[in-house]
C-alpha cells in the first residue's frame, strides 16, 4: 500500500492518494468478506 500511495500522491496529491488507498482497501475487504478468507499478504 505504501508504494501505491506514493505513486498516486506524486501524480495527484496527498488527499487524492488517501482516497485511492481507502478505495483499494475497501476492494480487499469486500473480497475477503465475500470469499470468507483471511488476507494473506504476498
Amino acid at each position: 500500500m505504501k508504494a501505491f500511495y506514493g505513486r498516486v500522491a506524486y501524480k495527484h496529491g496527498k488527499n487524492t492518494a488517501r482516497v485511492a488507498v481507502a478505495r483499494e482497501m475497501l476492494k480487499i475487504i469486500h473480497i475477503m468478506l465475500t470469499h470468507k478468507r483471511p488476507f494473506i499478504r504476498e
